[in-house]
């Protein structure tokens, strides 16, 4: 997920490298909205979590929370790349 990230996601885009647990936590670029993105991606047939329901305080807006537990490398390879079409159509 963080090479695909790294090398197929438009610049602005930026991410944590997890050493463990299920999920990684993925900043948008500037001005894409995680929200519109939750919608615009259930088009795309690729789900992703917006960040907001995780910042307590506020914030998390231009967040999105991804899940790399249960799928198969596969899965994912093809998940990012419908998300990244999405992401480049949203831009």
């Amino acid at each position: 997920m963080c090479d695909i990230l790294d090398d197929r996601f438009p610049e602005g885009m930026s991410h944590t490298t997890p050493v463990g647990g299920m999920f990684m936590l993925a900043t948008l670029p500037e001005g894409l909205d995680s929200m519109r993105l939750f919608e615009e991606g259930i088009k795309g047939k690729v789900a992703v979590l917006p960040g907001t329901p995780f910042y307590v305080t506020g914030g998390g807006q231009s967040t999105i929370r991804l899940n790399f537990s249960s799928m198969d490398e596969a899965r994912i390879i093809e998940g990012m790349e419908r998300l990244a079409k999405v992401v480049r159509a949203l831009l």
